[in-house]
């Protein structure tokens, strides 16, 4: 495969396929010229255009052009066309969320200010939905007297009892007669005391046996 450096006319361009052929004085049947062979150009080839290209030959014995270009165009114009560009899209006339600056307009500002404002009424509503509800008196269990515990009755041993026919209130002795049958039942009133003077304080009379 070889190449030299050659100049014809765009005979025929296919615009959409991207490739065409170029006649010259050392080829009038046509090259083969593909649109990749141009690299960056400002415009799209046309038939009648001067191209300048290398001429290779290749091993089946087709020839095609690499390299080439249009002649009055070069490179260098895609490039200042390109650098031009990026400078006027600097300067576009400002947008409604960004001045010429790039900050923020006050539209930008107001929606943000917005959509803060909602993030955090959400916020305090779920605060208020998931905390516990306030305790009132009717709520708080009752201090008058200490609930019964398994120590408490572990370390009191005198039994008080309310007898079911007549509604009596009777405390029991460890070692009295009905000590070991009598059963305390806090649902009903009983109790358990710890000395008789508190089993007489709250009420309670001795059992007779």
């Amino acid at each position: 495969m070889n190449s030299e450096l050659c100049k014809g006319k765009l005979l025929r361009w296919n615009d959409e396929r991207g490739f065409g052929f170029v006649e010259s004085d050392k080829d009038k049947r046509g090259v083969f010229l593909h649109i990749s062979a141009l690299g960056r150009i400002p415009r799209r080839p046309q038939a009648g255009d001067i191209i300048l290209y290398k001429r290779v030959v290749q091993s089946d014995g087709k020839v095609k052009a690499e390299q080439a270009s249009i002649q009055g165009l070069s490179h260098s114009a895609s490039t200042r066309r390109t650098s031009t560009s990026h400078k006027t899209d600097r300067h576009k006339a400002p947008s409604r969320w960004f001045n010429r600056r790039g900050k923020p307009t006050l539209v930008t500002k107001l929606i943000g200010l917005g959509i803060f404002a909602v993030t955090g009424l959400i916020f305090s509503q779920f605060r208020l939905s998931t905390s516990p509800p306030p305790t009132t008196a009717e709520s708080q269990p009752s201090t008058s007297s200490p609930p019964i515990t398994v120590e408490y009755q572990a370390n009191c041993r005198i039994k008080g009892n309310i007898s079911i026919s007549s509604g009596k209130k009777w405390y029991h002795m460890p070692g009295m007669e009905d000590y070991a049958n009598t059963v305390i039942d806090s649902s009903k009133g009983e109790r358990w005391f710890c000395s008789e003077q508190e089993a007489i304080a709250a009420g309670w009379q001795k059992a007779p046996r």
